[in-house]
């Protein structure tokens, strides 16, 4: 533009266009914009009218520092990005110091706006930080130019390539002066005066306009000096460039004044002014803003007692105190819904306080649930009448009637009165007048109904939200509620610069199908807005479920017309997390149940029903006399068919029934086991078997016959045997035909059944544990008590190793069935079998506060007395003594059927398979049993007689490594040499002195220290022992402590273990110097002599493991099998007891194979065993007596016995020169072969490690570096250097470190310290060692020292280095920080480790044995060595042979060669490698009988 003296004036703007014409831009931000403009005002987040969504704006402690204006701030934008592939980078896009009014221009290069963050720093301190990455709507909400956030106003937006959408326009104003008269003349003045006036609609502080006042500025600098001589009709120019705000409503006026003087004359003058005016943004804006809230109490308005939404606290879950009211929400499902810790049926005591009534007040019980005509519909409202249980006389008080409840709806149930709530409340519910479903519910914190001996944890108390049918528990006082009112507020703000009209407000809540319109809810005159109005436009009032874990998500959607151009729309959601506390509690139930799936009615209705019946409604037979018509002997229809008996072991004096002269005792009659044989009077066996109190007897005489029909019985005759001598006890005849009663006692004998008759019912106990909390939980004890005894039913036995077996998760249940028999004929007294079930759970830990808790329920049989009693017909007692009639029940559960029978109550003693501790001293040889009488069996077709039978039984030990077929006596301690570096290793601390030390390492790899009084050697004294390698410690093996005569295990997971190991013994585990009781150090790769057996000090090698030789240990798992047989044909066998002695305790299998009958010819299946681990440390003389017992059929006794013996830990190994570790073993020394006629036998070694790589390398497969920059995040697993010697500057790692100082000597001090003050080395160190470090983490501190005295001496470098595997780090094989390089790098995916090494450090050894098992000591001749790659020429080595001869025990090792192969240079890529030794050697004995032997080691690096 131009200004003239004479008036005309222009201003452009950057695009060329008249400032008074520049177009507004559009407010809202296209896309993401690659620029972002910003103008710095020191702002507070409170100052901001409206924060913009999708930021968090915090203020610090020091935010008024940030507020003098003449001081600046740093601002400091960065972007942080969780994307996988950069690992949570942090990259500074924007740091710069500003003053207010600044503008600042952040390069976005297409970081999304949700990736940014800002700090706002002033000296020194972030006084208010901007961050995008924390709000969760970021993303979802537009950019608009001037919105503020902070000390941050948005002002420009866009691509950079003049498309920008910009408020702050460059604009340029050009002044122009023309020398309008025919004068020449000198312009002496250019002064401009500029008044500004701007009204920002987003101001702070309510301040809207603001005037920068009048600016004056001399502007003839502008003009060059030659430039101000103008002769007439020329003219020259100023330019002057500003920034003026097109986005806010203002008025920028600027007036220019001009004087010039002429060469003579009155001077002459000129003013121009120029006006743009700017408008405001006409954009619509509108922003909904949702709240929650609710109140404590009645008047938490007036106590300010408002709480959000999201800050409530759910309450305690357990129903707590004196209970007043109770609420219950309906729910219309039946009683299968249920879902509590409350009994199944709840009993309610009798008051007995009528005193009158001629019977007895009973006592009543009732279901928790019951549903009628089908139960509650669901769809329909019902009536609710709920009365006090407690009572169910005919007055009975009613607490609350609700006529009509609809599905969700809830009600009250108020304490009666001013009394407390009832301990027991019943609610019926009722659709119209139709019953559906009674619930009864226990109210008070008081068991019911379980009597348990330990207080429950939770047990039956009132719990909230649970379900009884369809009532489900609310709240229990207003103190514990679930159901909390709220209230959601919604409030509208106009953040736009232009008014506008509400027309649509919805809002959807969580999972609702369909948005619920709210604008019909809002006033017509509350729904326009003018610029900056805000107001609530509607509150609506929900109810908070806090008791069940969930999220309501309340989303609301507002859309606004502006007077001109585009509708508005904003979301806004709310989003309440209820989160319930997490509680214990487990509901234990037993039931009992019968089914007639025996076939048996009772004569009860249909015998055929096989509908369960609840065992305690199982009803006596209908009778107790088995036959119709029992006064009719003759009647053949009446006689009875089949029979039960139990054995109860009686003399016939103690008979009881209905017959005469049926029993006979001899002797003294039975005793607790007898052989009974039962027949009919046509000879034929009915019942054959030998029995132990409680035993059945079960008699079928109407079986098939193979003779006539006719023939079929009417009498029982049986005979009873002593099982012992097998003499005759008892004689009984029974008349099938005559009377028969239930209960009779028949002698020995007590009928329990006849025909359809019983008295014993098979019933089965299911106990039913549910989890009725709202956590998961682990059962750890189940135990079901009856009669006095405990029996656990929690499977400890389980052997697939899954910890989640007993894990119940909320609202799933487990079940456990339990057989047993209920005898229902109790003659005279009622009888009560109570079964109780404990059941203990333990939660995981919530917060800290895991607990546990249990429940206990009882389930009891009632057997009534019975008016009529057996038997019907009084018998003739002895003359000296009446009858006494005491009927036994018989035990629970009885024995199955022989030959597998089980008793139903083992005594509870260890398993066969957990041997107790071994006897001090071996047993003498027992004395031979007599050997078993031997006699034919009797004719088949006739009743067996005792003095014809005979028995036999024979039984063999014998003992066999477990999964091997050798006997344990040919396992010996063979020369097991490690051969390969182990994995792992077990040691057995023995305590003592060094010099009790027995291996054959030399004095530079083995040395041990005594302190003070040495290790303790008492049996079960604990030292604190520490195993670490000896190169600085950073890798630890075992730190624990152990007992005297107990292993511990060493080893470091995946790798194998170093070299050489320390083994320091401490006094506890406080390990300062003063506690030290022994230390030492010993070779442990196995490159050295390492034997099993060996002894370090206190310390015993009992167990490797490596890859080459797999498990090798100093004990074995023997197992010894107890063969027994009936070896004999003719006659069966009865077990009755069987035992073996052992020097490890007595083993008795009585309990397992009592009652097993072994037929002729038959060989008892499987064999019983048991297992022990033998200890070849030490010489043991194994000593196994067995001796076991049977009987015949007919009561003849018969046993055997075997004696078993042999040594074990009889062998030495070769470390152990002159000594056993124990008593000289007694059996005959092997055979020694002559020396003059036996050649020597050489075993020539050659071994291949692999000494770096943290181990994981063999020879064998050797391979290149998957990665050499270690970026894998966290830390390495290991790392290796090399010492090289060097300065820092020569330093190859980019990475930026500190570093000091040079080390160039050969020989030198490296201290190597982790971030974590971990030392991971501290010794001498060579030129080109290798040094391996673990326990690495965030940085290294490495100190490099002189070695003065073969201590550190004076300082030569220290550097500090990071060493996390990020790309920061650039951790690089073969980078150098200062003398050290990085050679090698371990990670670790889960369990799989990665090496990646840039060398391989190949050390072979040559050396010679004597071939295993040979003694021929030899003297050795030559040795000769080749080896090399295959690309270059062998290496060829000549030793000298050693002038000692080379006995049994003795290893030579001729020498070492080392090998550094470069993996990442190629050259080893497919090259072959090979090593040969050949050693010739003369018999010592006799020269003529020479010797020799050649090993070789192959491999190819990959």
């Amino acid at each position: 533009m131009m200004l003239m003296i004479t008036g005309n004036n222009n201003v452009v703007d950057e695009n060329g266009e008249d400032c008074r014409e520049i177009e507004i831009p559009d407010s809202r931000c296209d896309g993401n914009p690659e620029i972002l403009s910003f103008t710095f005002e020191p702002r507070s987040c409170g100052d901001v009218i409206f924060v913009p969504d999708g930021v968090v704006c915090e203020d610090f402690e020091d935010f008024g520092t940030i507020a003098i204006a003449n001081d600046s701030s740093e601002v400091v934008c960065r972007r942080t990005t969780s994307r996988e592939e950069e690992d949570g980078m942090v990259i500074v896009v924007f740091d710069q110091e500003v003053q207010a009014g600044d503008l600042i221009v952040i390069p976005m290069n297409g970081i999304d706006i949700c990736e940014l963050t800002c700090d706002i720093i002033s000296f020194g301190s972030v006084v208010q930080s901007l961050d995008w990455t924390k709000e969760t709507t970021c993303g979802e909400e537009e950019l608009f130019l001037k919105d503020i956030y902070g000390s941050l106003q948005l002002e420009g937006c866009g691509s950079g390539s003049g498309n920008d959408q910009n408020c702050l326009k460059e604009v340029e104003y050009t002044y122009t002066i023309e020398n309008i008269h025919n004068l020449p003349m000198e312009v002496t003045l250019l002064e401009r005066m500029r008044f500004t006036r701007r009204v920002d609609a987003n101001a702070i502080n309510g301040e809207s306009e603001s005037s920068g006042g009048t600016e004056t500025i001399d502007l003839i600098d502008k003009i060059e000096v030659e430039d101000r001589f103008l002769e007439p009709g020329e003219t020259t120019e100023a330019i002057e460039n500003d920034v003026i705000d097109v986005c806010a409503e203002g008025e920028y006026e600027t007036t220019v004044r001009v004087k010039a003087d002429p060469p003579e004359g009155i001077p002459c003058q000129d003013e121009d002014m120029y006006v743009i005016l700017t408008e405001p943004l006409k954009d619509c804006r509108v922003d909904l803003d949702i709240t929650c809230e609710t109140r404590t109490s009645d008047d938490a308005e007036d106590s300010g007692g408002r709480v959000e939404c999201t800050e409530i606290d759910a309450p305690e879950p357990i129903c707590e105190g004196n209970i007043e009211e109770i609420n219950f929400t309906y729910l219309g499902t039946d009683c299968s819904n249920s879902f509590n810790s409350q009994p199944t049926l709840i009993l309610i005591e009798s008051s007995g306080d009528d005193e009158d009534e001629d019977d007895e007040d009973e006592d009543e019980s009732l279901l928790q649930c019951e549903d009628f005509d089908g139960g509650p519909e669901g769809n329909m409202a019902v009536s609710v009448l709920c009365i006090d249980g407690t009572s169910f006389d005919d007055d009975v008080t009613v607490i609350v009637s609700v006529n009509r409840v609809a599905v969700g709806q809830s009600f009250a149930v108020p304490a009666p009165g001013a009394g407390p709530m009832p301990d027991v409340i019943v609610c019926e519910i009722q659709e119209g007048r139709i019953k559906k479903q009674t619930v009864t519910i226990l109210s008070s914190n008081n068991d019911n109904n379980n009597n348990q001996e330990e207080e429950p944890t939770h047990a039956t108390r009132l719990a909230l939200k649970d379900r009884f049918g369809s009532l489900q528990v609310e709240s229990c006082n207003n103190e514990q509620n679930c159901l909390v009112p709220i209230t959601y507020t919604y409030t509208i703000n106009n953040v736009g610069q232009t008014p506008m009209e509400l027309t649509r407000l919805e809002r959807t809540v969580s999972d609702d199908t369909a948005p619920m319109d709210l604008l019909p809810e809002v006033d017509d005159d509350d729904r326009t807005f003018g610029v900056g109005e805000s107001r609530v436009v509607y509150e609506e009032d929900d109810i908070l479920d806090v008791c069940v874990e969930s999220e309501v998500v309340v989303v609301g959607v507002v859309e606004a017309d502006p007077p001109e151009g585009v509708p508005c729309l904003d979301v806004d959601e709310y989003v309440i997390p209820t989160i319930p506390d997490k509680f214990c509690r487990v509901d234990a139930e037993v039931t009992c149940t019968s089914s007639n799936s025996n076939g048996i009615g009772n004569g009860i209705g249909n015998g055929d029903d096989d509908d369960d019946q609840d065992c305690d409604d199982i009803p006596p037979p209908e009778r107790f006399n088995c036959n119709v018509n029992d006064n009719d002997n003759d009647n053949d229809n009446d006689c009875v068919e089949s029979l039960t008996f139990t054995y109860v072991g009686r003399n016939c004096r103690e008979d009881f029934n209905g017959q005469e002269d049926s029993c006979k005792d001899f002797g003294i009659g039975p005793g607790i086991n007898s052989r009974i044989i039962c027949t009919n009077e046509f000879n034929r066996v009915k019942f054959r078997d030998t029995v132990t109190i409680g035993d059945r007897v079960v008699i079928d005489s109407a079986e098939e016959e193979e003779e006539e029909e006719e023939e079929e019985g009417k009498v029982l005759n049986c005979e009873l045997f002593d099982t012992e001598n097998g003499e005759r006890t008892q004689e009984l005849t029974l008349n099938l035909c005559g009377d028969v009663s239930l209960k009779s006692v028949y002698g020995a004998l007590q009928l329990e059944g006849c025909d359809e008759l019983t008295c014993l019912v098979d019933i089965t106990y299911v106990y039913r544990i549910q989890n009725v909390g709202t956590d998961e939980m682990d059962v750890t004890r189940v135990e079901r008590i009856r009669n006095g005894q405990t029996l656990s039913l929690l499977d400890d036995d389980n052997d697939n190793d899954n910890d989640n077996d007993n894990i119940l998760n909320v609202g799933e249940f487990t079940e456990i069935e339990e057989d047993d028999i209920l005898d229902v004929c109790t003659t005279s007294v009622e009888a009560e079998i109570c079964t109780k079930l404990v059941v203990e759970v333990d939660p995981p830990e919530v917060e800290g506060e895991g607990e546990l808790c249990l429940d206990v329920d009882e389930y009891c049989i009632v057997t009534d007395s019975n008016p009529t009693l057996p038997p019907t017909q009084t018998p003739t007692p002895p003359p000296t003594e009446p009858p006494t009639p005491s009927p036994t029940p018989p035990p629970t559960p009885p024995p199955t059927p022989l030959p597998s029978r089980v008793d139903s109550n083992p005594p509870e003693t260890d398993p066969p398979t957990d041997p107790p501790t071994p006897l001090p001293t071996p047993l003498p040889t027992p004395t031979p049993t007599t050997p078993p009488f031997e006699d034919p069996s009797p004719s088949p077709s006739q009743m067996p007689s005792p003095v014809d039978d005979g028995c036999y039984i024979s039984v063999d030990a014998d003992c066999t490594p477990s999964g091997e077929s050798n006997d344990c006596g040919s396992v010996v301690v063979t020369r097991t040499r490690c051969e390969d570096r182990p994995l792992a290793m077990v040691f057995r601390y023995n305590g003592g002195l060094c010099d009790q030390s027995d291996n054959i390492q030399n004095s530079e790899l083995f040395q041990c220290f005594d302190f003070q009084e040495g290790p303790p050697v008492n049996a079960g004294d604990e030292s604190y022992i520490t195993v670490t390698d000896i190169k600085g410690g950073s890798i630890i093996y075992h730190a624990d402590t152990v007992r005297v005569g107990g292993e511990y295990t060493v080893l470091d997971e995946p790798f194998q273990v170093e070299a050489n190991m320390n083994i320091t013994t401490w006094r506890n585990d406080n390990t300062i110097p003063q506690n030290i009781l022994q230390t030492l150090v010993f070779h442990s790769s196995c490159s050295q002599n390492l034997f099993l057996k060996d002894r370090f000090g206190a310390h015993q090698l009992v167990v490797f493991v490596n890859e080459e030789q797999g498990l090798r240990s100093c004990f074995f798992n023997a197992t010894f099998n107890l063969n027994i047989a009936n070896d004999v044909q003719g006659t069966g066998a009865i077990l009755q007891r069987l035992s073996s002695n052992t020097n490890y305790g007595l083993f008795n299998f009585t309990n397992e194979v009592n009652g097993i009958f072994l037929e002729p010819g038959e060989t008892l299946s499987p064999s019983p065993s048991f297992d022990v681990v033998i200890d070849l440390t030490v010489v043991t003389n194994n000593v196994i007596f067995t001796s076991v017992l049977a009987r015949s059929e007919e009561g003849f006794q018969c046993s055997d016995s075997d004696f078993l013996a042999f040594v074990t830990g009889l062998a030495l190994p070769p470390n152990v020169p002159t000594r056993a570790p124990t008593g000289a073993p007694t059996r005959t020394p092997l055979p020694t072969p002559d020396p003059q006629d036996t050649a020597c036998s050489l075993q020539s070694i050659v071994q291949c490690d692999v000494t770096n790589a943290a181990g994981l390398f063999e020879c064998d497969n050797i391979v290149p570096p998957i990665s050499t920059e270690c970026t894998s995040g966290g830390f390495p697993r290991e790392v290796e250097f090399i010492y090289r010697g060097g300065n820092c500057i020569d330093s190859s790692t980019p990475q930026e470190f500190f570093c000091n100082g040079a080390a160039d000597l050969e020989e030198v001090w490296i201290t190597i310290i982790s971030g974590n003050n971990n030392i991971l080395w501290n010794r001498i160190t060579t030129r080109n060692e290798f040094m391996d470090l673990r326990g690495i983490d965030e940085s290294i501190d490495v100190t490099i020292s002189t070695v003065e005295n073969r201590r550190v001496g004076d300082e030569l470098q220290s550097m500090t280095f990071n060493t996390t595997c990020t790309a920061a780090s650039q951790l690089r094989l073969k980078d150098t920080f200062g003398a050290l390089q990085l050679v090698e790098f371990t990670t670790l995916d889960g369990d799989d480790a990665t090496v990646n090494a840039a060398f391989a450090n190949v050390e072979i050894t040559y050396a010679v044995e004597l071939e295993g098992g040979t003694s021929t000591r030899a003297r050795l001749v030559s040795a000769t060595s080749t080896g090399g790659p295959s690309n270059e020429e062998l290496d060829v080595t000549d030793y000298d042979p050693p002038a000692e001869v080379l006995g049994p025990r003795d290893t030579h090792v001729f020498g070492t060669a080392g090998i550094v192969l470069d993996l990442m240079n190629g050259s080893t890529e497919g090259v072959d490698y090979s090593y040969v030794l050949e050693v010739n050697a003369d018999s010592a004995s006799n020269p003529d009988l020479p010797c020799s032997n050649t090993d070789r080691v192959d491999f190819t690096v990959e």
